[in-house]
């Protein structure tokens, strides 16, 4: 006597089982993978908030690294007291002493290009 099996036998399971294999193997479904070469990512680093009169870099506002060569105080009545920025961190504690607001004044931070890869 003969068993007769489903519908459709072994086929269609061995069929989509190759095809699935196809798939995973082949290099075009590999193509997203994160970036060149299979590497870890490295773990963020440790974010802590800054202490009092600490720096960053860590080294005092007067020095030639922190802040470059000095091109001298800029009056009010100065022109490049026009490109002047203010700055409304909440980050930092300003003392506006005299009221005016001009303690937020800063220079604007030139950032190097970034390049896109």
């Amino acid at each position: 006597m003969c068993v007769r099996r489903g519908a459709g036998g072994w086929r269609p399971q061995l069929a989509a089982l190759l095809l699935t294999w196809l798939l995973v193997t082949d290099s075009t479904s590999r193509a997203c993978a994160p970036g060149r070469g299979h590497y870890r990512r490295r773990a963020p680093r440790k974010v802590t908030p800054l202490v009092y009169k600490q720096y960053v870099p860590n080294v005092s506002e007067q020095t030639l690294g922190a802040s470059g060569l000095p091109e001298g105080a800029i009056a009010q009545h100065d022109p490049r007291f026009r490109g002047l920025v203010p700055n409304y961190s909440e980050d930092i504690l300003f003392k506006d002493e005299e009221g005016t607001g001009a303690d937020r004044l800063m220079s604007p931070v030139s950032h190097p290009p970034r390049r896109l890869c």
